[in-house]
C-alpha cells in the first residue's frame, strides 16, 4: 500500500447512532454516494451490526461498485468503532481497496476515515480527499440532526461559568462559587482567618458585626462637632422631618433637634462623621469585599428609631451598578429594647429579586411602596428566615448586604432615643444615581485610601 490519507470531520453525536449510520443500508444511503450520478442497486445487512453488510452502486458507466463492510471493533464506553470496507470495482481493474473507518463520535469528537490508499497522482489524491470530506460532512449533518440536544449539553458545559445570584451582578461574594473564591483568598494569604470567618458569615447570612469597631473618643469628637453644627446652622445641611403631609426639609436648626428627624449627608459637613466610617475595622472589611477603595456616598443621622418596615436598600438607594454597595450602621449610644432598635433577617439577601416596573431593583420617584413592604415580609416568612434585633453598645458597627431585609421596631417608649449614624458605601468606581440629576461633589479622597461624595442641597 502506498501513502495513506487521513480525512477527519468534527462531530457531536451518540456512538451507537454513528455505527448504525454506517451499517444500516437505509441510513447509509441517505448520506453516502460514491459520486454524482450513482444509483444504489443493492443493500443487505445481517441480523446484527456485527454481521457483514454490502451496499452496491452503479454509476453512469453502468459499472458496479460494492462496499462490503465488517465491524471489527466496538467499544461503547470509549465511543469508538472501526469498520473494514472492501471496495470492489466492477471493471476488475485491480485488487480491491481495503480501508478502515474509525469513529470516535464523543461530544467534541471526530469522525475519522483512515488508511485510504493514496495514489501517486496529486490530482487523484486531492479528488479522493475532497470526495471523502464531503461524505463525512454529510454524515456529520445526518448524525447531528438526530441528537441536537447534544449541542445544548456541550455548550452548557463550556459556557456556564460562575453566575451571580442577581441578574444585576454584585460582588465576588455574590457569585455561586463564592465559597471557593473565599478559600482561595485564604490559601493565598490575601485574607487572614478572622477576615475569612467574617466573609463566610457575609456570604451565608448577609451581614458583618464589629463590637467596639468605633472608639468612644471618636464618638465624643463627633458629638462635639455635631453640637457646633446645631448651634451655628448650615444652609446646605438638611434635616428631614416627617409630617402628615409628607416629608419636609429645612436647614439644620435648634428648633427641630428634639423631634424625630434625620440629618442628611452629615458626612459632607463634619469630618468627624466621615472619620467614623473610615475606621480600620470598616475600611479593611470593605476593601476585602469590594476589592477596590470604598466610597461613602450618602449618610443619615438618626436621633430616634426609624420604625421603617422590613425593606432592602436596593429598592431605595439607586446606583448605576445596583448590587455593588452596602449599608453601614454605627451605634452612637447604647441602644436599649423599646427604642425602635434595628432589626434584620438573616439570609434575606438571597430572596428572589423584586423588580420595579419589571425591570429595575430601585423604585422610581413617587412609586407606591405598600405592596413591596408586604412582599418582603411575606417572602421572609415563607422561607422560614430568622429575624433578629440589634441592641448595640456605643461604637458597635453593623454592615449589611444591599439586599438584606432590615428595618426598625416600633418605639415603645417615645422618650428613648436611638442615636445612630447610617451610611451607604460602594466601590469608588460605582456611581450614585443622584449624580445625573442633583448638584453634588466629585469623588473626594481621604488620607486613608477611601473616598466620599454627597449631594449639595439648599443651593
Amino acid at each position: 500500500m502506498g501513502k495513506i490519507l487521513v480525512v477527519a470531520e468534527p462531530v457531536a453525536c451518540d456512538p451507537a447512532e454513528a455505527l448504525l449510520a454506517w451499517c444500516e443500508p437505509s441510513r447509509l444511503g441517505s448520506w453516502y454516494l460514491p459520486d454524482a450520478g450513482f444509483e444504489c442497486i443493492e443493500s443487505t445487512m445481517g441480523q446484527s451490526v456485527s454481521e457483514p453488510f454490502v451496499v452496491s452502486w452503479v454509476g453512469p458507466d453502468r459499472l458496479k461498485t460494492s462496499h462490503r463492510g465488517q465491524l471489527r471493533a466496538y467499544d461503547a464506553q470509549a465511543a469508538d468503532f472501526s469498520l473494514e470496507l472492501v471496495i470492489e470495482n466492477g471493471d476488475d481493474s485491480g485488487e480491491p481497496t481495503v480501508v478502515r473507518f474509525v469513529a470516535k463520535p464523543q461530544r467534541e469528537g471526530c469522525l475519522l476515515h483512515v488508511e485510504i490508499e493514496a495514489p501517486e497522482d496529486l490530482r487523484a489524491r486531492d479528488h479522493i480527499r475532497v470526495d471523502w470530506t464531503l461524505r463525512l460532512r454529510r454524515l456529520r449533518d445526518h448524525l447531528e440532526a438526530l441528537s441536537p440536544v447534544d449541542h445544548d449539553d456541550w455548550y452548557e458545559r463550556v459556557s456556564s461559568g460562575p453566575k451571580f445570584h442577581s441578574q444585576f451582578g454584585g460582588f465576588w461574594t455574590d457569585r455561586n462559587d463564592a465559597e471557593a473564591l473565599l478559600e482561595g483568598k485564604r490559601e493565598l494569604g490575601m485574607i487572614d482567618d478572622e477576615m475569612s470567618e467574617r466573609l463566610a458569615n457575609w456570604i451565608q447570612n448577609g451581614y458583618a458585626r464589629f463590637e467596639g469597631g468605633v472608639s468612644k473618643d471618636a464618638i465624643a469628637a463627633f458629638h462635639d462637632e455635631l453640637d457646633g453644627l446645631w448651634d451655628r446652622g448650615h444652609p446646605e445641611l438638611m434635616v428631614e422631618l416627617s409630617t402628615p403631609d409628607g416629608f419636609k426639609y429645612q436647614p439644620i436648626h435648634q428648633d427641630v433637634r428634639n423631634v424625630p428627624h434625620k440629618l442628611l449627608d452629615l458626612h459632607g459637613y463634619a469630618k468627624s462623621a466621615r472619620d467614623l466610617f473610615m475606621v480600620p475595622a470598616i475600611e479593611k472589611f470593605l476593601s476585602a469585599l469590594f476589592e477596590r477603595p470604598p466610597m461613602l456616598f450618602n449618610s443619615l443621622m438618626f436621633e430616634y428609631g426609624s420604625e421603617q418596615p422590613l425593606h432592602q436598600d436596593t429598592a431605595f438607594v439607586p446606583l448605576t451598578s445596583p448590587m455593588e454597595f452596602v449599608g453601614v450602621w454605627i451605634a452612637l449610644e447604647e441602644i436599649v429594647e423599646g427604642s425602635g432598635e434595628l432589626i434584620y433577617v438573616e439570609g434575606s439577601h438571597r430572596l428572589p429579586e423584586f423588580l420595579w416596573d419589571g425591570r429595575a431593583r430601585a423604585c422610581a420617584h413617587g412609586a407606591k411602596t405598600d405592596d413591596y413592604y408586604v412582599w418582603v415580609a411575606l417572602r421572609c416568612q415563607d422561607l422560614g428566615l430568622t429575624q433578629r434585633s440589634f441592641c448595640a453598645q456605643a461604637g458597635d458597627v453593623f454592615i449589611w448586604h444591599a439586599d438584606l431585609a432590615h428595618g426598625g421596631t416600633a418605639r415603645v417608649d417615645p422618650a428613648l432615643t436611638r442615636r445612630s449614624l447610617v451610611g451607604h458605601m460602594c466601590p469608588v468606581n460605582n456611581t450614585p444615581e443622584y449624580w445625573y440629576r442633583m448638584p453634588h461633589t466629585e469623588r473626594i479622597p481621604t488620607e486613608r485610601h477611601t473616598y466620599y461624595c454627597h449631594q449639595r442641597r439648599g443651593l
